[in-house]
């Protein structure tokens, strides 16, 4: 994928669509009913989409294939993965107000990319589809997106209850730690509530933000 093209999937679960900044047009990638929620690329350039449909529905396709076809990808038990680059969910909400003791706990689940480079950690709530009060609330889910742990780098991470956002180290079985609040960063986040975060390069980060209640 060029780095002008931009994806996104729309909350009703009806349709992906792509933004080409070179030629300001958005056209559909598809809208096949599996409701798209979250979306990442492998290195290959597998699109990889997880859904809100059923169970632990994450599959991928490659985009401008010209048939409907995907591929399912089933969730694996969680193990260390050198080389490969994890997935994770940017922000987390916990009403408990545990987001410290439970951000760094170990995901048991795991589902790898097409091209075996990506894979997305994923919890026992995700894969068996379980419901709070009617409603899927698992972080994969639920997050405002995901986002790959660049090898070498800090990955950031939102409490959206706290409303402080961490640098963190990531292990290659994609489990959290080493949660840092520097005191800039939590002087911005008492104002602005980061909600998605990415790296260019080392050391600089964009920020998409929303204003702190």
């Amino acid at each position: 994928m060029e780095q002008e093209t931009f994806i996104s999937s729309t909350r009703n679960g009806k349709r992906s669509t792509v933004w080409s900044a070179s030629t300001h047009q958005l056209s559909k990638v598809r809208d096949n009913p599996l409701d798209p929620v979250q979306l990442f690329f492998d290195k290959a350039g597998d699109l990889v989409v997880v859904s809100y449909a059923g169970a632990g529905i994450v599959y991928a396709f490659k985009l401008g294939a010209t048939d409907d076809s995907i591929t399912r990808l089933q969730a694996v038990p969680a193990e260390p993965r050198p080389g490969m680059t994890p997935v994770l969910p940017v922000d987390y909400w916990r009403n408990e107000n545990d987001f410290l003791d439970t951000a760094t706990v170990k995901q048991p689940y795991q589902f790898i990319s097409p091209d075996g480079t990506t894979f997305l950690s994923a919890g026992a709530d995700f894969v068996t589809g379980e419901l709070y009060y009617g409603s899927k609330l698992n972080n994969t889910l639920r997050a405002f997106g995901l986002a790959p742990a660049t090898a070498g780098q800090a990955y950031y991470v939102t409490d959206e209850n706290g409303e402080k956002t961490y640098s963190a180290s990531i292990g290659d079985d994609g489990t959290i730690s080493n949660l840092k609040c520097s005191p800039r960063m939590a002087e911005r986040a008492s104002r602005w509530m980061i909600t998605v975060m990415s790296i260019s390069h080392p050391g600089r980060c964009t920020c998409t933000t929303q204003k702190a209640k």
